[in-house]
C-alpha cells in the first residue's frame, strides 16, 4: 500500500525549503555587501589613525625623549612604523615587525602576506609613516558579520517558517470540519444538510457534493416507486 502525503506536510516541507533558500539568499547577498563596508571602515580608520599619529610625532619635541619602540595596548592588531628614506625604522610599537612594512617608500593602501598596510610621507625628506592592521584580524572581522547576517537570515527565515506553518495549519481547519460533516452526513434524509462552505475554493464541492445526493435520493426514490 503506498504512502498517502497530506497537503499539510506537503506544504509545510516546502515552506521549510522556500525559508531556507531566502535565509541563504539574503544571507549571502548581506555577506558580501558587509565585506565591502568592512573593508572600507578598516581602510578609513587607518587613515584616520595616521592622520591623528603624524600630528603627534611631528610635534615638537616628540621625537627627543621618545623610546624607539612605543608601548601598545591591546592585542596588537594594529600596528605602526616611523621609517626613514633608508628604509630604517626610526620609531614603531612594540608589536610592529623590526624591519619595514615596505621595502620602498610607499604611500596610500598596499598588502603584504601578514598586514594591510597605509603609508603616509611625513615631511619632505622621505620619511614614512606605516600604520598597519592584520589580515588575519580582518578576516576574522569578516567572517563574524557574514556569520552574524546568516544567523540573522536564518532566524527570520525560521520564524516566517513558523508563521506561515501556523496559517496553512489554520486554513486547513475547514477541510477537517467538511470531513466531519460527510462523515455524519445522509443524502437519503430531507432534514439533513451539508451547511455553507467555509472557504470560497470549497464552494464547487459543497456544490458537486449536494448535487451527488440529490441524484442519489432521486435514484432511489424511483427505485422505491418500482418495487411497490
Amino acid at each position: 500500500m503506498s504512502r498517502v502525503l497530506s497537503i499539510r506536510s506537503r506544504l509545510a516541507n516546502a515552506l521549510l525549503i522556500w525559508s531556507l533558500l531566502w535565509s541563504l539568499g539574503v544571507a549571502v547577498a548581506v555577506g558580501l555587501a558587509s565585506q565591502h563596508e568592512v573593508d572600507e571602515l578598516l581602510d578609513e580608520t587607518l587613515q584616520s589613525s595616521a592622520a591623528v599619529l603624524g600630528r603627534a610625532l611631528a610635534w615638537p619635541g616628540s621625537a627627543g625623549d621618545a623610546p624607539a619602540v612605543m608601548p601598545v595596548s591591546g592585542e596588537g592588531e594594529f600596528a605602526w612604523q616611523l621609517v626613514g628614506a633608508d628604509g630604517a625604522v626610526l620609531r614603531r610599537s612594540a608589536n610592529a615587525p623590526d624591519s619595514a612594512l615596505q621595502r620602498t617608500p610607499t604611500a596610500g593602501f598596499s598588502n603584504t602576506a601578514d598586514w594591510r598596510v597605509y603609508g603616509s610621507a611625513q615631511g619632505g625628506n622621505g620619511r614614512m609613516l606605516y600604520l598597519a592592521h592584520t589580515a588575519r584580524e580582518r578576516h576574522e572581522t569578516q567572517i563574524e558579520v557574514i556569520l552574524s547576517a546568516v544567523l540573522a537570515a536564518l532566524s527570520i527565515g525560521l520564524l516566517g517558517h513558523l508563521w506561515l506553518r501556523a496559517r496553512v495549519r489554520q486554513e486547513l481547519v475547514p477541510l477537517d470540519r467538511l470531513s466531519e460533516r460527510l462523515d455524519r452526513y445522509d443524502p437519503l434524509d430531507a432534514t439533513q444538510a451539508l451547511g455553507e462552505a467555509e472557504r470560497k475554493e470549497l464552494v464547487p464541492v459543497h456544490k458537486a457534493i449536494g448535487q451527488l445526493g440529490h441524484r442519489l435520493a432521486q435514484r432511489v426514490a424511483n427505485e422505491r416507486m418500482v418495487a411497490a
